[in-house]
């Protein structure tokens, strides 16, 4: 059920409809001032705001260091007096250079005290970050209750793209509701990205792996708007019910990338929680998605996105998943210049349908905008390339987690899969299963030395069998039970690959072939349930009985 800001109405199953367009909004890179190298590290031993360049575009007001207290002491402080109304006072970093770890992630930790006299929840503390020249909400605290000292540390997805600040802003309708904002060793550091979610099996005298591609922030830092600013109307979800609204982005194929973050507006009604956006390609294939967020009030917030890939047109649809409570209404475009394309969505976990044609509505434009770093661009040198992955290397234990473990691959792979060929086989049963882990090398772009190895968990996988050939080809499929992703290897040359519930057919899964043969698709949109798996090959039709969690 969705309800509108004064219609509450049913929404019916609709077929899935086209769109094209072909316009896209980005905003350019910020040059390169006079930067710092990471790591930087501030614990205000100095006595000074100036030693670390901080500074106070908006006046100095109530921030001080302050001798008395401290993690250990001093720390940086925001008073509560004098009292201050209707204020914001920042306390901003200088400048550091993001670009030249664009392999890596940029992480911020700090120590956060406050002292609270009256909750309210309207004095706040905002950690942003500049780059691109646009600040980006990296978390916010509020004035609840009192906070002892209590460890932050942050992400700042868009930060390894270009030059960046950081600042702490605090600000709210009456200072003297709170003693004081601490804020205590700062430490802004990169670290390099690793392989994530290795899986794998060993089947028919070999061990089959796989694992997620490893993205370098290397292109150009975009925005992708079809909003127009303002919303006309809002919608949102009734409790109980599980619903997808958002907005298509109609990309052109040519443009790929990652999707890091996502901007939102909600407003008309109070902060709800629980809510997460998820990224669909163009057939409906879940990407990726969110962190649990609270609804904003009126205003735009910033969700962090785990550098989700694109290729082309994609979907950015915020869902509402049987949530106890309503949340206020998610912002409606009905006159902005990309209205007329109907670009605003309706899923179900079934069907797919245009916002107009399921609710009766004017076509329109969810308030939705995706933050994305656009590969294969031209860069005017090669210096912000600083860091580039050489390759992975495979390591494995027959031994237990104790080791030792011994490089398997004799050159660097380049694609995220690696077939292991072994025909003795001392590990691999259920009580006794061999261990791998995958590390990616980087180099610095303009020396080619080394620059840091990052490595992945270590997973024990089990031998499954021994190969045998069968009328329609061998192949098998896992992980099984499975929380959405799904890989198989089959002899054949897959046709037609189709998911099947209870109640027959429900999708044909898009496969995605691998280097090695081995074959991905993602079932995560789906409710958790038993399902069949049916793969038609050149010599025949394969199934296979699927969990899905």
């Amino acid at each position: 059920m969705v309800m509108q800001r004064v219609t509450t109405f049913f929404l019916v199953s609709l077929c899935l409809l086209g769109i094209n367009s072909e316009s896209q909004n980005t905003f350019d890179r910020s040059p390169l001032a006079d930067t710092a190298l990471l790591p930087f590290y501030e614990d205000w031993s100095s006595g000074s705001f100036a030693t670390n360049n901080w500074s106070f575009p908006n006046g100095q007001s109530n921030w001080q260091i302050w001798n008395a207290l401290g993690n250990p002491e001093p720390a940086a402080k925001f008073g509560g007096k004098p009292q201050k109304n209707n204020y914001s006072y920042s306390l901003e970093s200088g400048m550091f250079r993001g670009d030249l770890y664009n392999c890596s992630d940029i992480v911020l930790e700090f120590d956060l005290k406050l002292v609270n006299l009256i909750s309210s929840n309207t004095e706040k503390l905002t950690v942003e970050y500049f780059v691109d020249s646009t600040w980006h909400v990296a978390t916010e605290f509020g004035n609840e209750e009192s906070m002892e000292w209590a460890h932050q540390k942050l992400i700042l997805s868009l930060a390894n793209t270009g030059a960046f600040s950081v600042r702490f802003r605090v600000h709210g309708i009456n200072s003297a509701r709170y003693n004081a904002w601490y804020i205590d060793n700062v430490d802004i550091h990169y670290t390099c990205l690793k392989p994530e979610n290795l899986e794998g099996y060993g089947y028919g005298y070999k061990y089959y792996l796989d694992w997620d591609p490893v993205y370098c922030a290397s292109g150009n830092p975009s925005a992708y708007i079809f909003d127009d600013g303002s919303a006309e109307n809002g919608w949102a979800i009734n409790p109980g019910y599980l619903v997808w609204l958002g907005t298509e982005f109609p990309i052109e194929a040519s443009a790929t990338g990652v999707i890091q973050s996502v901007d939102v507006w909600f407003g008309w009604g109070p902060s709800s929680p629980g809510l997460t956006v998820d990224i669909f390609d163009e057939n409906h294939t879940l990407l990726g998605s969110s962190d649990p967020f609270s609804s904003p009030s009126e205003e735009w917030l910033t969700i962090p996105l785990n550098d989700i890939p694109y290729n082309g047109h994609f979907f950015a649809m915020v869902k509402w998943d049987m949530l106890a409570t309503g949340t206020n209404y998610f912002g409606y475009d009905e006159n902005g210049p990309y209205a007329s394309q109907n670009l605003a969505w309706y899923y179900d976990g079934t069907t797919w349908s245009h916002m107009s044609q399921a609710s009766g509505t004017v076509s329109g434009v969810f308030m939705i905008r995706a933050n994305v770093l656009q590969f294969g661009e031209d860069e005017a040198s090669g210096e912000s390339d600083f860091m580039y992955q050489v390759g992975f290397n495979v390591f494995r234990s027959s031994n237990g987690m104790q080791g030792p473990f011994v490089k398997r691959n004799s050159d660097y792979i380049s694609a995220s899969e690696y077939i292991d060929p072994d025909l003795n086989f001392p590990c691999g049963t259920s009580g006794n299963p061999c261990y791998y882990f995958i590390t990616v090398t980087y180099h610095d772009y303009s020396t080619d030395t080394l620059i840091c190895v990052a490595g992945s968990d270590t997973v024990g996988m089990v031998y499954v069998g021994v190969q045998e050939e069968t009328e329609a080809g061998q192949f098998k499929v896992y992980p099984n039970p499975t929380t959405g992703k799904l890989s198989f290897r089959c002899q054949d040359l897959v046709k037609c690959v189709s998911l099947i519930s209870l109640l027959g057919i429900i999708n044909s899964c898009p496969v995605i072939s691998g280097n090695s043969g081995i074959n991905h698709i993602d079932i995560s949109a789906y409710p958790s349930g038993i399902y069949l798996l049916q793969i038609t090959t050149e010599s025949g039709t394969l199934t296979e009985k699927i969990v899905k969690l």
